[in-house]
């Protein structure tokens, strides 16, 4: 199935092989072959979504399927931090992922910790930094810290139950839709 993102590319590609078609411009034989090189389109997961309860992830994939956004699940924050350091081996034309849904409090690594050393290892990778939101239902006793520019632990938090529309206006806020 072909998500609006690949859709995009796919009509941007016919209107280039269009305007370069022999019949709007001349071009001898050699450099038709050229036009007719296929495109790869991304298939990369655009977001992580990081949740010990099978519960929770569901919905969140369920969210990214109603946008078209490809995801992926880990089930705690050491999961996390090895899929984010494999990202490049097994998806060759992203760098990273673009947003991490992280739940705050997981077994054998926590959300704080995780996200800690996600933020360190791709310093040190310099490659583009995905936007690390909390996923929790109790942060608002702690929200501050959280979100604390110095600590850098999250970009943002997105508080349980989870709905449609705050998804979608996370989304929206780093340009995923």
């Amino acid at each position: 199935m072909i998500n609006q993102e690949q859709k995009k590319y796919l009509s941007k590609a016919k209107i280039f092989s269009e305007r370069l078609s022999p019949s709007n411009m001349e071009i001898n034989s050699s450099l038709n072959s050229l036009i007719e090189i296929p495109i790869k389109l991304c298939v990369c997961p655009k977001i992580l979504i990081v949740d010990d309860e099978i519960s929770n992830r569901r919905v969140l994939c369920n969210y990214c399927n109603r946008v078209n956004i490809k995801s992926e699940e880990a089930i705690n924050g050491l999961e996390a931090l090895e899929k984010v350091e494999k990202f490049n081996i097994n998806f060759q034309c992203c760098s990273n992922y673009k947003l991490i849904l992280m739940d705050s409090n997981m077994p054998l690594m926590n959300g704080e910790e995780s996200s800690l050393k996600i933020r360190k290892y791709i310093e040190n990778q310099m490659i583009q930094f995905p936007y690390i939101v909390c996923v929790t239902a109790n942060a608002i006793n702690y929200k501050d810290k959280l979100l604390d520019p110095s600590l850098k632990i999250y970009d943002d938090v997105f508080y349980k139950p989870l709905r449609f529309d705050s998804f979608q206006n996370i989304l929206k806020q780093y340009k995923l839709l």
